[in-house]
């Protein structure tokens, strides 16, 4: 199967986004940086994590469309479960381990309830109401599992046309959602979240990807239209919104989509078919993103620990440097650890789990 290089570079930006916007927070603690006060960029970063979600919903296409039947569906599941969830278990527990022997304050309850929370992503339990991770920006974790299993069911049942039945699907429970009580159904809450529509529009992407030559000018005009749309929520965006944190209300995360999941569509839809069309090249072959891009997850799973490592070290110290320039040199920091934690654990963790797999069979979906 053909890598593209647009989702590494997409991917790339997605995390110097997240890692940004952890800066800022970081910056924060000690001082106000000028940078958290300009228009909304304090939180824009944020809008990494559906970038993410939309690339999910796209290679989850491009990589298990044709898989159809039992066999082929447990093997999905297997095959989602090693890639993703050893190393998430890994990245938690090192952040656990810090929190718990520098941290003397931080609640016990919490680190109880991160640990339920990380090996039980489904919100299915009644203390579950409350949901708690121990890395806060993994929430979209717990609707991507619930993307797959859903995936795996059309997989199960040998369902041809996946897009359109899980089209309909979502749709239908997104507005079913809004009809359900808050809180008290949260379960039902949980299962009709809007933010389900994003991992939806990466498989449409795919789907377009697959059944239909866009034009490049087409392409060149998602591509303005998503860049427009970050643009515009630096100065107009919601930083309400941008700090919902998959809270199980329908209507912040309806706005969530429109504002920051609309862009990331558009951005990604514009990059895969610019690299198709063999536009912007150089871009998309860069050293430096293909090799952020897949990083990504480690550096995703490291800068928590990272940024909280620092913290406390300027505790300890008493004082940390120019809030601005905090900002620029801790997101080196991040990354270059994120880094060698993709080099040092998680190639050579998939390696171990890496067998091959052919689809049992190919449908026409």
């Amino acid at each position: 199967m053909k890598k593209l290089n647009s989702i590494q570079f997409l991917r790339a930006f997605a995390i110097l986004l997240l890692i940004y916007a952890g800066a800022i927070q970081l910056a924060s603690t000690f001082a106000k940086s000028q940078q958290q006060q300009f228009f909304h960029l304090r939180y824009f970063g944020f809008m990494g994590l559906d970038l993410f979600m939309v690339i999910a919903g796209f290679m989850t296409g491009y990589s298990f469309y044709y898989y159809s039947g039992k066999k082929d569906g447990i093997e999905f599941l297997k095959n989602r479960f090693l890639r993703i969830n050893p190393l998430y278990y890994i990245g938690t527990l090192i952040f656990m381990v810090f929190v718990c022997f520098l941290h003397k304050n931080f609640p016990f309850v919490l680190v109880l309830s991160g640990l339920r929370d990380m090996f039980l992503p489904f919100r299915i339990l009644n203390a579950q109401q409350q949901f708690y991770l121990l890395l806060v920006d993994s929430w979209p974790f717990t609707f991507l599992w619930l993307f797959y299993i859903l995936f795996a069911l059309t997989i199960f049942f040998r369902i041809k046309k996946k897009l359109l039945v899980l089209g309909l699907l979502l749709l239908v429970l997104s507005i079913a959602g809004f009809y359900v009580t808050a809180y008290v159904q949260f379960r039902a809450k949980y299962v009709t979240s809007p933010i389900m529509l994003e991992y939806l529009s990466g498989l449409l992407i795919y789907w377009l990807y697959r059944e239909r030559k866009i034009p490049g000018y087409a392409a060149t005009a998602f591509l303005i239209l998503g860049v427009a749309g970050y643009i515009y929520n630096i100065f107009f965006g919601d930083n309400d919104i941008f700090r919902t944190k998959g809270d199980l209300d329908q209507i912040y995360e309806l706005r969530h989509v429109l504002l920051m999941g609309v862009p990331a569509v558009m951005l990604v839809a514009g990059c895969i078919e610019m690299e198709r069309n063999g536009k912007l090249m150089p871009v998309w072959n860069n050293r430096w993103f293909l090799l952020t891009g897949n990083a990504a997850y480690s550096i995703f799973l490291v800068y928590p620990t990272v940024y909280f490592l620092l913290i406390m070290g300027y505790i300890q110290i008493g004082k940390a440097p120019n809030p601005d320039l905090n900002i620029w040199l801790h997101m080196p920091i991040a990354w270059g650890l994120g880094i060698l934690f993709y080099r040092k654990v998680e190639i050579p963790l998939l390696a171990m789990f890496e067998t091959p797999h052919t689809p049992t069979t190919y449908a026409n979906a």
